[in-house]
């Protein structure tokens, strides 16, 4: 059981936004998933469910028999005791510390998680303890603020921002990211990271279809990061998990982007989803070896159960570059 009964019957507000407070039971938890991604040894979370309400989002369908899924609420879940938690969590582990992903099924800096200062309180409470380090992933430029406090700790926090398409695409990506940063707005935060000294990594995912998946897109994308330092690359296509594909088509549509959303529709198909994934690994590779000279720094994340045979001989060609997650 991983959480506790509401410790709030009626949804606090905040920024505007209705959300529900739920404790958590765990803390600071081992992650042979994100291990084998290359990301972190451990995940911390603040919640259930972000404000950012992402269309793509992968959460719901890894909650979805939660009680903060199944109680009927589509609010954001915030935990109130995310602080103690992580103070808790950072005692733990002794001798086999490392990475903590901050915070991959939530955002750690959304505006109800934004509200009570968690990410700041949180990661201060790892870096309390030695031997841990943090990576900070997030849409949110709201991290800016908690700048000046990382530097303290610049060798032990690294900053990634997902950015998601090129700034001439965000008429279409707030269609499916309604809630987060804009792109130019998450481009702004790593620039400002990086000239604070901090190390950044680059984390493009999802680059959806007909939107951000071609080698000019790529390219531009890598480029960015390469300006910026970025010392590794995240690549994925879009993950079909539970209502992902219906949520993004459907916001695309309702918006008259009616080209990319046949662009997601044509991928509900094995031999559609293998044709996107496989391109869109190619570019990426050929983007990173083209801006960096080799692949090194590129990370390809992907699930090969909808491949086809002949794609997947194609993707298996590109080496460790490409990190194959298990099926989903």
């Amino acid at each position: 059981m991983l959480m506790k009964l509401p410790v709030s019957g009626n949804p606090a507000r905040c920024g505007g936004t209705s959300y529900d407070t739920y404790e958590l039971t765990v803390d600071i938890q081992p992650a042979p998933e994100w291990t084998h991604k290359g990301l972190a040894d451990y995940r911390f979370n603040v919640g259930t469910r972000c404000g950012h309400d992402c269309g793509y989002c992968s959460t719901g369908a890894t909650y979805r028999m939660h009680k903060t899924y199944t109680n009927g609420s589509t609010r954001p879940n915030i935990d109130l005791t995310s602080v103690e938690r992580a103070t808790k969590g950072a005692k733990k582990y002794r001798g086999k510390r490392g990475v903590i992903i901050f915070c991959p099924h939530v955002d750690g800096y959304s505006p109800e998680a934004v509200h009570y200062d968690l990410g700041q309180n949180c990661i201060q409470a790892f870096m309390n303890e030695p031997d841990w380090k943090v990576r900070v992933l997030t849409k949110s430029d709201a991290v800016v603020k908690d700048f000046g406090f990382f530097k303290q700790y610049r060798d032990r926090i690294i900053i990634g921002l997902s950015i998601t398409a090129t700034p001439d695409k965000q008429a279409m990506i707030s269609e499916v990211e309604g809630g987060t940063a804009s792109i130019q707005e998450r481009m702004n935060a790593v620039t400002l990271a990086d000239q604070a000294g901090l190390r950044t990594y680059g984390m493009l995912c999802p680059l959806l279809p007909r939107i951000a998946d071609d080698f000019d897109q790529v390219l531009a994308l890598v480029e960015f990061c390469k300006s910026h330092n970025a010392e590794e690359i995240w690549v994925e296509a879009i993950n079909g998990r539970g209502k992902a594909f219906d949520n993004v088509s459907r916001a695309l549509k309702s918006a008259g982007f009616d080209w990319e959303a046949a662009g997601i529709d044509s991928i509900r198909s094995q031999s559609g989803w293998s044709d996107y994934a496989t391109q869109l690994a190619l570019n990426a590779h050929k983007a990173v070896c083209q801006v960096y000279g080799n692949p090194d720094r590129l990370r390809y994340l992907l699930y090969p159960s909808k491949l086809t045979a002949s794609d997947e001989a194609v993707l298996r060609g590109l080496g460790p570059c490409v990190k194959w997650l298990g099926s989903n």
